[in-house]
């Protein structure tokens, strides 16, 4: 009696949870001279069954309505107004514990669009724990998703003195704002720009570009606002941002505040474009924003009511973030909530060039955690980003992203870790969404970015519709040390890579040391680059120690796999059929470097050092030869054996870097390996499967289930 009597305590009195669970123990088992002695122990059971059952708690619940008020209690019928709000409750509970939880804490978050004055930040005194995790999420019967938004909505508008185009003035949230996005009914407009164009040469320092006729907007001895103007330059695998810092109209020339690679830039067709020009803005579905009048310029589209149109101007950075001095944020979960619009990130390109590989150089993304473990983002949508949509950064491990839709992206979708080896992050996982449509602003991101990472999982995506790669994995050049091991790229579809705009990419690219790393069960396609570099799997400078094994790789314009130089990579298993399509280089390539190997490589060029295992493939094409490299000497390194080679234009006299079949295993490759059709199911439907009598399958080809290729759990769908 005494038992249920003081749990019945323990209910009422729940910040005194702890202790009251300890005197009805104490009560029972102390203070009854019996209880010390009892005979049964199903009796025991029973007992502490009650204790558990009684004494523990419900989850708190807190509830956010865009129609509630943060003065009121948080509960159903008096919601509050704004997340924060529920956030700063769920503090206040654990200081009044002692610091911690004493139960899980929900917080139901109604549908509508929440837009922030600031990003939520969370720190370590947010945290849940294991036993008492804590939630955010929609509101249970919400007929739709709430929206956490970094955008101001514009009306107002009035047709400007060209009757083309619509005004309204909008006030900056802040003096650092800069509008470079602009959303009309859910579809990115256009930033008043000109075509691609391609210049006639640029100055020795980089810096001065020499246009053709006709090329520079506008007819004035300058561009209006030109502090805000700027040039993009197209160089391989990059499209850099530079500042404009003067026109000279008699001499066509344009000088740049920030220099580029004119040697990449030139061997990319010199291309270039005007961006954030008022001159340019010429086009529907483009828009202007003058910094100085604060007045909004736009073009509507055929059809397109402007004024009665739902139209956003992202200016916030980011949405959530985290940077805990005092421990890590842990134990928190997001899910069925849907984040959206954030700012483009120019402060650096003003300062600096904005010009790295994979747009290195941004600082922020819409979700940006640090410092961060066992944090959670599960079936969330993240539409209309400046930059990379979710980044795990440093201090960040052991956390979630999975079932989600992460789609109209201003760089890449997923960042993990960053680029100093010295803080690496580790077991992250990247599971199950779909990453779509990404390098609307900084056309070299990637679908996931992944820097000097361990036991990584990028795991069942789709991944498709990005202007640069689609996983990259690494980020060291060369065999130096690295403390990236042990991830796996697996079971995604890769697609729609590249699209004819960057170079020197793939669907999978790595770098570095990567020991225990494994880029297994991956369908990849339709990988398109604008000149060279159009490849299916990538590794790149130094990649080392990693292992290829069970993808499918099909209609790529360049090899199917390319090893520019590494070490110990072990390929097998895979299909890379109808690749080389644009008769870039072979159906495999390596761009092994000449000259001895001095291993490691010290003081030496270590593309010398490069090699390779290559067994139990399938390598078919339309023409081309079916290996190629960048000298004669590209294989010599390389073990080839029992794969099955098949050119449809040249049959049996194939080329195997510039030899016949015959001649190639006269030299000791490929000596049990075949030149065979491989007897595809249905190869020009895009069927790869094998049929039972395929000399693949004879030769040990393990025959690969794609089933479980892709997301396993269903994504939340887009927004209406």
């Amino acid at each position: 009696e005494h038992v249920l009597w003081f749990c019945c305590c323990c209910v009422l009195s729940e910040y005194r949870k702890a202790i009251c669970i300890v005197f009805c123990v104490c009560d029972r088992w102390f203070f009854d001279p019996d209880a010390a002695r009892m005979k049964r122990a199903a009796s025991a059971a029973v007992v502490l069954l009650l204790v558990a059952t009684c004494c523990a708690l419900p989850p708190y619940e807190f509830y956010v309505s865009t129609t509630g008020n943060d003065n009121n209690a948080g509960t159903q019928t008096a919601p509050f107004l704004t997340v924060g709000r529920a956030q700063q409750q769920i503090r206040t509970i654990k200081s009044v514990n002692g610091g911690s939880l004493n139960a899980p804490a929900n917080v139901y978050i109604a549908g509508g669009v929440y837009r922030l004055t600031a990003p939520i930040s969370f720190s370590n005194a947010d945290s849940g724990t294991a036993q008492f995790p804590i939630t955010y999420t929609v509101w249970p019967g919400s007929p739709s998703v709430p929206v956490i938004s970094g955008a101001i909505p514009v009306t107002g508008w009035s047709q400007a003195s060209n009757a083309s185009i619509w005004q309204v003035k909008v006030a900056p949230p802040s003096s650092d704002t800069y509008f470079r996005e602009m959303f009309v009914n859910g579809r990115r407009a256009v930033l008043a720009r000109t075509p691609v164009m391609t210049y006639q040469s640029v100055s020795s320092n980089d810096l001065v570009i020499t246009a053709s006729a006709g090329q520079i907007p506008g007819s004035d001895p300058t561009l209006h606002n030109i502090a805000d103007t700027q040039v993009i330059t197209y160089e391989n695998w990059i499209a850099s941002v530079h500042p404009i810092a003067s026109i000279d109209r008699q001499a066509n020339t344009v000088t740049l505040v920030t220099a580029f690679n004119q040697q990449w830039a030139s061997a990319d067709g010199n291309r270039y474009y005007f961006e954030n020009v008022l001159e340019a803005l010429d086009q529907p579905g483009e828009f202007y924003y003058d910094r100085v009048s604060a007045v909004l310029s736009y073009i509507p589209l055929a059809g397109e009511n402007i004024q009665t149109a739902d139209v956003e101007l992202p200016w916030l950075l980011e949405l959530v973030n985290s940077a805990s001095t005092s421990g890590a944020v842990s134990y928190i979960t997001f899910s069925n909530l849907t984040f959206s619009h954030t700012a483009i990130e120019t402060k650096s390109c003003f300062s600096g060039p904005c010009n790295a590989q994979s747009a290195d150089f941004l600082t922020t993304a819409a979700i940006h955690l640090q410092q961060a473990s066992n944090v959670v983002f599960n079936y969330v949508t993240v539409s209309h980003t400046g930059g990379y949509a979710v980044w795990f950064d440093v201090g960040a491990n052991g956390n979630v992203l999975s079932s989600s839709h992460l789609y109209d992206l201003g760089a890449g979708a997923v960042r993990v870790g960053q680029g100093d080896p010295s803080n690496p992050v580790v077991a992250n996982v990247v599971s199950d969404n779909i990453l779509e449509d990404g390098g609307h602003y900084y056309q070299e991101g990637c679908g996931v970015l992944a820097q000097q990472v361990a036991e990584t999982q990028i795991v069942h995506n789709i991944i498709r519709n990005f202007l640069y790669t689609g996983v990259s994995v690494g980020w060291t050049w060369g065999y130096a040390a690295t403390p990236t091991y042990n991830n796996t790229v697996g079971f995604n579809h890769i697609y729609q890579i590249g699209q004819s705009v960057l170079s020197d990419m793939g669907c999978v690219y790595t770098l570095g040391h990567q020991p225990g790393t494994s880029v297994t069960t991956n369908i990849c396609h339709d990988v398109s680059s604008f000149g060279y570099g159009g490849w299916g799997l990538y590794t790149d400078e130094g990649s080392w120690d990693i292992e290829h094994v069970n993808n499918l790789v099909f209609h790529t314009k360049c090899a199917g796999f390319h090893q520019h130089y590494g070490v110990n990579n072990h390929v097998h298993n895979n299909i890379y059929a109808d690749v080389n399509t644009g008769a870039c280089d072979g159906g495999i390539r390596s761009s092994q470097h000449p000259g001895p190997c001095v291993w490691p490589g010290q003081g030496e060029d270590q593309g010398r050092c490069s090699s390779f295992r290559f067994d139990h493939n399938i390598v078919f094409v339309q023409s081309g030869p079916l290996l190629y490299s960048t000298i004669p000497t590209g294989f010599n390194n390389m073990t080839l054996n029992l794969n099955d080679y098949w050119s449809v234009a040249d049959g049996p006299n194939a080329q195997f870097n510039g030899t016949s079949f015959a001649q190639w295993v006269k030299n000791g490759k490929d000596v049990q390996s075949m030149l065979a059709n491989p007897d595809f199911t249905n190869e020009p439907n895009g069927d790869y499967s094998l049929l039972p009598q395929s000399p693949a399958i004879k030769l040990g080809f393990a025959p690969i289930d794609f089933s479980t290729v892709g997301p396993r759990t269903p994504t939340p769908p887009e927004l209406a």
